[in-house]
């Protein structure tokens, strides 16, 4: 959620270096992209999406179809990684 945070405060400060330090974050670790695409499905019905995104600086805003695509890609690749090391282990 750190890469959020840093995007909205670069936003609120008009700060472009801070919101693409905060979209490269983002990029590195997408986990906070999963997170609010969690709470916008389980909350979206409802209409309480707003009120349940955490932190006051994280964004409420559901993330594109894109970035889902991304982080999805990102998770499979850190799994093949990891499954291709622990075949090399002798346990």
């Amino acid at each position: 959620m750190i890469g959020a945070a840093i995007e909205q405060v670069g936003s609120a400060l008009r700060s472009v270096t801070l919101n693409n330090a905060g979209i490269l974050i983002s990029l590195i670790s997408p986990f906070d992209t999963i997170y609010r695409k969690t709470v916008a499905v389980i909350f979206s019905s409802q209409n309480l999406v707003g009120s349940f995104t955490g932190p006051i600086f994280v964004s409420g805003a559901e993330p594109s179809a894109w970035m889902m695509l991304y982080a999805a890609l990102y998770a499979v690749l850190f799994i093949y990684l990891a499954i291709r090391k622990f075949n090399h282990r002798d346990i």
